[in-house]
């Protein structure tokens, strides 16, 4: 693992010395750092002419059939520096919880009850605004062919490649 002086340094070169190195020593508490490196951020920054961060985690719905993936997923995702704000276990309920919880992020298993996952992602599409939604499953994106590519949705990962790193990949 790097020290603080290390990331801050890694830091101050990803992001082209724009910052002092002492800005960015205060900006690490927004960076996730994953085996010594900064694997994602949360949004944040300051206000104008101020020297205090504000920081805003990207909030997720986690919609999955399995109880035991969506705690599993929950931990994983916050443990990362997101704010998981809720659940859902099917597509139905998954509507609902978006319109009562206005996620940043809809993490979205594709085989679910009611409808399947390719169907909600297409609703959430039509949303003012539309949250970011990441299709999961626990096949590969080749078992679903175009269907993907075809989708309102930022992108794909399979259940085990989710990651904090994999999905604020995807998303920034």
């Amino acid at each position: 693992p790097l020290s603080v002086a290390e990331l801050a340094e890694q830091l101050y070169l990803e992001i082209d010395g724009l910052l002092p190195l002492i800005d960015a020593l205060e900006l690490l508490e927004c960076a996730h750092v994953e085996a010594g490196q900064i694997s994602g951020w949360t949004r944040c920054g300051r206000g104008p002419g101020s020297r205090e961060w504000w920081v805003v985690r990207r909030t997720v719905l986690i919609v999955d059939d399995h109880g035991t993936f969506r705690d599993a997923a929950r931990e994983l995702l916050e443990a990362a520096g997101f704010a998981v704000v809720g659940t859902a276990g099917d597509g139905p309920e998954a509507l609902a919880e978006v319109g009562r919880l206005m996620p940043d992020v809809v993490l979205l298993d594709i085989q679910l009850p009611g409808l399947d996952g390719f169907e909600v992602a297409e609703r959430l599409a039509a949303r003012v605004p539309a949250p970011d939604v990441v299709l999961i499953s626990s096949r590969d994106a080749v078992t679903y062919g175009e269907r993907v590519g075809r989708a309102s949705v930022v992108g794909f990962l399979s259940k085990r490649e989710l990651s904090g790193a994999s999905l604020a990949g995807l998303l920034d």
